[in-house]
């Protein structure tokens, strides 16, 4: 389920195009930041002797077997467990309402296989120095404002679409009421066995991910169904960003955000919850498979009964989009210690595989997804760059998209962040896409108050 390709660059000797590709069942973004540094630093490095085979296939194992309440007696382990069910359907059941970009569904999209399409954008490190130094400013990581930046672009897309009448009146009126409703991953191997933990369990290639839910106030829109000349616009057409919302609003939502995403990770049953949400997120994949057999043979739906019952959420809950945050500790810019740039790793480096040492800090294992505990990551040695084999001048993540899906995902690395908008291109226009990408970027510039804000500030 996993493979690796190794292309030569014919215009730039010497370097060369290494592509992973692993299956999304067994593995998460840190996995494939683990898999890449492994990979590199075994290149670069004399043979070593490989671990036993029995010793690797024991570190991987479901996160279920891994919760520290197994060492509690069985009767409060059930108590947990049960606590944790009912807390997750009372969560599933306050998710109602929202809405997201303009897109196409039709019966069978659930069914349909996506057409996966992909938009990049890069904030320069100038820009991106002043962004995380304003996060540290205001107390709050790019992480958790990230759901906020993608409020803001889609209400200045959607504003552009109703001025210019593309937007019919009803749908405003629904939309300008509606909450507006983002989640992510959260990285659970923080939170798993310590004994586990310290014989390397954060560097496993595993799949170790819960999801977060974070609910905003609807979308800001200061001149309610007006169209006239009256309300102010820049020349693409959108309000600007202070018309709709002032700077310290924003950060007031950030703080909301960032509250939000604080409870679910520091929930006291935070592994139950996210143990009983897997019969649901199986019985999802369950329908989407066996509907999509059924009716490529012409045959009649099957039910699958479970999920009613698993699923409490209103049927009217909408995400805005999804969003997944990889990269460095968003407060200190330093390089990410789990996919370093130079290889190999020295012997100091906690992660290096060549020598025994104390195992590396959980802190490492935090740092890979939105919802992470904010700890800082401990400084990890560095090879110098003229005694380095190998070297990374870049690298990116390429997702294959699930029907209906729209990701937003930010890394922070070598001193730069890039957003990345993976969504089904069946269901989304690539120009909205494009659009609503390009207006996280310019939200990040305008509320975090770097140089190139004047881009975006208001022509009142």
């Amino acid at each position: 389920m996993t493979r690796v390709f190794v292309f030569a660059r014919a215009d730039k000797p010497g370097t060369y195009e290494v592509l992973f590709q692993a299956a999304h069942a067994i593995s998460d973004g840190i996995s494939g930041a683990t898999l890449a540094r492994t990979f590199f630093d075994v290149l670069s490095s004399p043979p070593i002797q490989a671990p036993a085979l029995e010793k690797r296939l024991a570190m991987a194992v479901p996160s279920n077997v891994l919760n520290p309440s197994l060492k509690m007696s069985l009767a409060r382990q059930r108590w947990r467990r049960a606590i944790g069910k009912v807390t997750f359907f009372n969560m599933r059941k306050r998710l109602a309402g929202g809405h997201t970009l303009p897109r196409t569904i039709t019966e069978e999209t659930y069914r349909t296989p996506a057409t996966t399409a992909r938009v990049f954008v890069r904030i320069n490190p100038a820009s991106t120095r002043t962004i995380l130094a304003s996060c540290k400013k205001h107390k709050v990581t790019f992480g958790a404002a990230i759901p906020v930046l993608a409020q803001m672009a889609l209400t200045r897309l959607l504003h552009r679409r109703y001025l210019r009448g593309d937007i019919p009146l009803e749908e405003w009126e629904h939309r300008r009421r509606q909450p507006m409703n983002l989640g992510g991953p959260v990285n659970l191997r923080p939170y798993l066995d310590e004994a586990w933990q310290r014989a390397g369990g954060v560097g496993e290639m595993l799949l170790m991910i819960d999801y977060y839910d974070v609910a905003l106030p609807f979308m800001p829109a200061p001149f309610g169904a007006r169209r006239d000349a009256g309300v102010p616009r820049e020349d693409d057409g959108a309000p600007p960003y202070a018309a709709l919302l002032s700077r310290a609003r924003f950060l007031h939502r950030a703080q909301l955000s960032k509250r939000q995403l604080a409870r679910t990770v520091k929930h006291p049953l935070l592994l139950e919850i996210a143990h009983a949400k897997q019969p649901l997120y199986l019985a999802r994949k369950k329908r989407v498979f066996t509907h999509f057999e059924a009716a490529a043979q012409g045959a009649p739906l099957p039910d699958v009964p479970e999920l009613a019952a698993l699923d409490a959420a209103s049927p009217d809950y909408a995400l805005v989009s999804a969003l997944s945050s990889v990269g460095d500790d968003p407060l200190t810019l330093q390089l990410s210690p789990i996919l370093p740039s130079t290889y190999p790793l020295p012997p100091t480096h906690p992660l290096c595989i060549r020598t025994a040492h104390a195992p590396p800090s959980p802190a490492y294992g935090t740092v890979g997804d939105t919802a992470a505990p904010a700890s800082s990551a401990p400084r990890a040695p560095t090879t110098p760059a003229l005694a380095a084999a190998l070297r990374m001048v870049d690298n990116q993540t390429y997702l294959h998209a699930r029907p209906t899906e729209l990701l937003i995902s930010s890394a922070t690395a070598r001193g730069a962040i890039d957003l990345a908008l993976t969504y089904d291109a069946n269901v989304y226009r690539a120009e909205d896409a494009e659009e609503y990408l390009a207006e996280c970027r310019l939200a990040a510039l305008y509320y975090f108050g770097t140089d190139e804000s004047s881009a975006v500030k208001g022509k009142l």
